[in-house]
């Protein structure tokens, strides 16, 4: 409401940074956009307000093609792990509202990076680097990969950015549908 001036600068900052957290890009809003300070109890606001918003529609929208048949077809030998931007809290609820939460060992949210998650989910796990596969759509999933050092494959899809394209180069799949045989092709699992 106070910005229509920047509305399309600002719904590319959200759609170019799918992992970033939204209180990040609120801070870089008000910073960059506005030059205005924003304070804790905005940004609290602006993250109800942004909830409130999306989340029924999030919990409406399908999921990415052929997820839930991987991970029904990997259950048991395969051990999933949710590292995401959205708020720790909401996550976990988005996960259970969709009736998934059977699937996944453990979630976890903003506000920690996703370096630092992954990193969590490693140690939790007593996991090493190199039997983790981060599977992401966004520029900072690819970021929070490598400063993990973590395997990586990106799902392209029609909202990704150039960079997140250019990035991903061949360790790409376009669903869910083609990870198991990536991963096979790779060398990361082995076909059942």
């Amino acid at each position: 409401k106070y910005t229509p001036e920047y509305v399309e600068k600002i719904v590319d900052l959200h759609v170019l940074n799918g992992g970033m957290s939204r209180y990040k890009k609120f801070e870089i809003i008000y910073k960059e956009f506005l030059g205005i300070e924003l304070t804790d109890k905005k940004s609290k606001e602006l993250g109800r307000q942004f909830s409130e918003i999306c989340y029924d529609e999030v919990i409406k929208a399908p999921l990415v093609k052929g997820a839930i048949k991987f991970l029904k077809e990997h259950e048991g030998s395969l051990d999933y792990h949710i590292v995401s931007g959205t708020p720790h809290e909401e996550i976990v609820s988005v996960v259970k509202d969709k009736k998934i939460d059977q699937y996944f060992k453990s979630v976890h949210g903003a506000p920690q990076l996703k370096k630092e998650l992954i990193s969590l989910v490693l140690e939790e796990n007593s996991l090493s680097k190199e039997e983790v596969v981060f599977v992401g759509d966004a520029v900072n999933d690819i970021e929070g990969a490598k400063q993990a050092n973590v395997f990586f494959v990106g799902r392209v899809h029609e909202h990704c950015s150039h960079d997140f394209i250019e990035l991903v180069g061949k360790n790409s799949i376009k669903d869910i549908d083609g990870l198991e045989e990536f991963l096979i092709k790779a060398g990361l699992l082995i076909s059942i």
